[in-house]
């Protein structure tokens, strides 16, 4: 199964959303070939690596964010 995480969609996106897919990646819970990460691809790589993540899962490159007040 793969699991898709919007990295920009929530409060404090991204950096709370990639602290949070961080630690299910370092816990084992989650193997990054399981994940799906949507949002941009540099800040996702480099945040993933910050925090110390050696695999990084599939990214799909976006930096389009939909507000919260748009249809």
């Amino acid at each position: 199964m793969k699991i898709a995480v919007d990295v920009l969609g929530g409060d404090y996106a991204p950096d709370e959303i990639l602290l949070g897919v961080a630690g299910a990646l370092k816990s084992g819970d989650f193997d990054a070939s399981e994940l799906l990460l949507a949002g941009p691809e540099a800040r996702i790589t480099q945040s993933l690596r910050d925090a110390g993540v050696r695999e990084i899962p599939l990214i799909r490159d976006t930096d389009q964010v939909i507000e919260g007040h748009e249809k």
